[in-house]
């Protein structure tokens, strides 16, 4: 989905993962995160909230209306409906215990779109990890594989086609990121706060800073007009301050996306809040990172290429 401009009709949106491996986790079926007990949604209930969040401050009342359904669980069936029908139009092909990327959109009108796309499959402790281990432990498990290349997907209507080891692959299993400094202050605003199709800020730092066609693990590390680090360009960041590991704050209008993996790991205890310094960020440095499709992962800052 591109980016809208200015004078175009705003969505509010999410994306999320849908992944059979769910089923077998206890922690998604927690009743914080999904009115099932077995649920192939990852955070359901985080991505439900974070939606109703936005549509309360943008004051889109039909899509709050449908948020604040009485049924608690509508929402968990049009998207397994949806699921149904995507694989039901990829044929007997279809691989439906592959995992999908979805994108869960609403206008202002409270019409609400569903889009799927391709993405690798992770082990269990990527989604939900026990902790998130410090730099030390971490520096002698991360390796140099290279990542293989993503090539177009027909019978995905063009999405792309990932398999397993589609990225770096750390050495316990996790997604290797590749993290660089933004070169131009981002600044805050409701759009970067809370999700919604007024993408530009994002797609500007990705476009300025990385080579064309990198991969969602070639991250960006954006900063405010105050030299303060919010967020990357696709993820939730956490950077190793004082002997634990911080995240930026978020505010409405102050601050990076209020990000479903990033609030379980503030309820969990793995990250506390702090302002991060862009000063303080240094090449070679390990950061995570988290968002609500690819779970967790960590890396290395490096130097722009060019």
């Amino acid at each position: 989905m591109a980016s809208t401009t200015a004078s175009e009709p705003i969505s509010l949106f999410t994306s999320l993962r849908f992944d059979p491996l769910l089923l077998s986790s206890p922690e998604n079926g927690t009743t914080d995160l999904s009115h099932y007990t077995r649920s192939p949604f990852y955070m359901l209930q985080y991505h439900r909230l974070r939606l109703l969040e936005a549509a309360k401050h943008f004051s889109y009342s039909a899509v709050v209306s449908e948020l604040t359904d009485e049924d608690p669980v509508w929402l968990d069936q049009e998207l397994i409906l949806k699921v149904k029908k995507f694989h039901a139009a990829m044929g007997e092909g279809a691989k439906r215990d592959a995992p999908l990327k979805v994108k869960l959109s609403f206008s202002k009108a409270g019409s609400m779109a569903v889009e799927f796309g391709a993405v690798p499959a992770v082990p269990l402790s990527v989604l939900f990890p026990m902790n998130l281990r410090t730099p030390e432990e971490l520096e002698a498990e991360m390796t140099s594989e290279p990542s293989k290349e993503f090539k177009p997907s027909a019978a995905t209507g063009g999405a792309l086609e990932v398999g397993a080891s589609d990225y770096t692959t750390n050495g316990d299993g996790s997604p290797g990121f590749c993290f660089y400094l933004d070169s131009v202050v981002t600044e805050n605003s409701a759009y970067t706060s809370l999700k919604t199709t007024r993408r530009e800020m994002y797609e500007g730092a990705r476009a300025r800073v990385l080579p064309k066609g990198a991969s969602p693990y070639h991250e960006v590390l954006m900063y405010d007009t105050e030299g303060h680090m919010t967020e990357g360009s696709l993820t939730s960041v956490y950077f190793w301050r004082n002997g634990r590991w911080v995240t930026p704050p978020v505010e409405v209008g102050a601050g990076g996306q209020r990000g479903t993996t990033r609030r379980w790991a503030l309820e969990k205890g793995f990250c506390v809040e702090e302002v991060v310094g862009k000063e303080s960020v240094v090449m070679g440095e390990i950061v995570w990172a988290s968002n609500g499709v690819r779970g967790f992962g960590y890396g290395k800052v490096q130097e722009r290429e060019g």
